[in-house]
């Protein structure tokens, strides 16, 4: 699921890609938690699965200090320090 929200992110902008990018975007957003990051069911946010969905936004143009979810941006969740 993850991989293929990232592929379409990935493709390059054209209009036959608009609705499934915009679909992949979507994906994203109802995945993101509190803390800015996590796009992932279950696992919570980690430094793998917000680091993937960083560069999915970064990719179809989106500004990840805009995207959050009742909390921290993307873009603070990937700056934060990583806790073992």
């Amino acid at each position: 699921a993850m991989g293929g929200a990232v592929a379409v992110a990935l493709a390059v902008a054209s209009p036959a890609a608009a609705a499934p990018l915009g679909r992949a975007l979507d994906h994203l957003a109802a995945r993101q938690d509190r803390f800015g990051g996590g796009f992932s069911a279950g696992v919570g946010t980690d430094a793998l699965h917000t680091g993937w969905g960083a560069l999915a936004v970064v990719a179809a143009g989106e500004d990840p200090r805009r995207w959050r979810r009742g909390g921290a941006s993307l873009r603070a969740a990937v700056a934060r320090p990583l806790r073992r």
